[in-house]
């Protein structure tokens, strides 16, 4: 009995992540990106929590869109502008296409960061730059750790 309250609890905790690999996967293929990339940067970004968030250089994790967005005000009325959010980490400051009430929602936020790290590509010509800039505006430094970092190796 005590076997099965566990295994159903391991389930429950891998399901979601199953769905949004499937999502992530899906959407790398429709934006023509290398799908070991995407699914990479996801993990490194967020842990495939949709609900991650990034303010005042600390990452919180939250089980709800609710809390998450609360936490997003809380940091917005301490002054603080350098906000990522979603599984991609998308930066509210800097991205101003969508809420972060949108940006909470895993598709979308997978969509748009997708959709800007091919943009990125098509600008620089390598998925190597793509990554540094989707990242940290490519400052070689700190983008070169974080692909070093990546579960994946980055093609060029």
């Amino acid at each position: 009995m005590i076997f099965l309250i566990c295994l159903n609890l391991v389930m429950a905790r891998m399901l979601p992540k199953a769905s949004y690999l499937n999502l992530a996967s899906r959407i790398a293929v429709e934006e023509k990106i290398p799908v070991n990339l995407l699914t990479a940067i996801v993990k490194k970004e967020s842990r495939w929590n949709p609900f991650a968030v990034y303010g005042g250089k600390k990452g919180y994790h939250f089980a709800s869109k609710s809390a998450a967005l609360r936490k997003v005000t809380e940091l917005r009325q301490a002054g603080k502008k350098n906000i990522n959010v979603g599984m991609m980490q998308v930066n509210l400051q800097h991205h101003k296409k969508h809420s972060a009430e949108q940006l909470f929602d895993a598709e979308c936020n997978l969509r748009y960061g997708a959709r800007y790290l091919k943009k990125l590509h098509r600008q620089f010509g390598s998925w190597r730059k793509a990554v540094g800039y989707f990242h940290a505006g490519c400052k070689t430094k700190r983008y070169a750790a974080y692909i070093r970092n990546l579960s994946c190796t980055v093609p060029d």
